[in-house]
């Protein structure tokens, strides 16, 4: 009986493990965004696909490069309150990226509409660093 009692204030007292944080996004989408512009300068990328995801202009390469170095450095070094800000920004960026991007596409018609996987692509990193974002409010600084 005590045991069980044991357990079950055990069980309240525990936390639950956040898993999705500023810096676990920073460091995979840093180390993504590191893999798609290096592919990307080197022309691998377009070997793989036809798809607009794949085939950026070349400065977008250099950009996702740039930020994803960038991006990792927060992640190993940054506080948390840095952290933290430095997600909110591609929350912000890639849900209006991803919204408006969907919104011109459905605007210009069905026979004008471009591949959706870039503007879906921008879409779920929003929505992963937003993710993250509202986990930071839920760890204890």
């Amino acid at each position: 009986m005590s045991k069980s009692i044991s357990l079950q204030q055990s069980d309240a007292n525990a936390r639950a493990v956040v898993f999705w944080t500023p810096a676990r996004f920073l460091l995979v989408g840093g180390s993504a965004l590191i893999v798609l512009g290096f592919s990307g300068v080197l022309g691998i990328s377009q070997s793989l696909s036809a798809a607009d995801l794949f085939n950026p202009p070349r400065w977008i390469n250099w950009l996702h490069l740039s930020v994803g170095t960038a991006a990792m450095l927060v992640a190993f070094k940054g506080k948390a309150s840095v952290q933290r800000g430095i997600a909110f920004v591609p929350a912000v960026l890639g849900s209006t990226l991803g919204i408006a991007g969907l919104a011109l596409s459905l605007y210009a018609g069905p026979g004008k509409a471009s591949d959706l996987s870039d503007h879906l692509a921008h879409l779920f990193v929003g929505a992963m660093a937003s993710w993250a974002t509202w986990n930071a409010k839920s760890l204890v600084v």
